[in-house]
């Protein structure tokens, strides 16, 4: 056995971290060497699916009307979004709820549509215009877990 470890059925096991002539940090034992507790199982390890949506997902008609407010409410950059585009994220979440696209997915659409603005892709102050996708993002969230 190495140096510093004890026999787990020896008389001394129960002081075996006592009786350590080295420390061993704990954080860094291999997985191999970790217990069988610790081991992750197969479904711990898989990572969720946020591959891209079928284009088909969400209807066209909701997208462009998110769209259509999304650039006038950016035009205008009003304090508070007008009813127009609480509609239309109104309707493109209960859109996607609907039709069970989870709402990462909603989101990227979203992110998407705001990207392709004309004028957010000229946009020069960066901090207000993520201010906005932020209020905007925040009622299509609300929305998509309204009742």
């Amino acid at each position: 056995m190495p140096e510093g470890s004890a026999e787990p059925f020896s008389d001394e096991a129960e002081f075996a971290l006592d009786g350590m002539r080295r420390g061993v940090n704990i954080r860094r034992l291999s997985a191999v060497h970790a217990p069988a507790h610790r081991e992750r199982s197969p479904v711990m390890m898989m990572q969720h699916d946020t591959g891209p949506m079928s284009p088909n997902a969400l209807a066209q008609e909701a997208v462009d009307s998110v769209r259509v407010a999304l650039e006038r409410y950016v035009e205008t950059l009003a304090t508070e979004p007008a009813p127009e585009l609480r509609t239309a994220l109104h309707t493109l979440a209960q859109d996607a709820r609907a039709k069970a696209v989870p709402p990462e997915h909603l989101l990227i659409a979203l992110k998407r549509i705001w990207q392709s603005l004309p004028s957010v892709e000229k946009a020069h102050d960066y901090g207000e215009q993520t201010r906005v996708l932020q209020r905007v993002v925040t009622i299509c969230i609300k929305e998509y877990f309204a009742e």
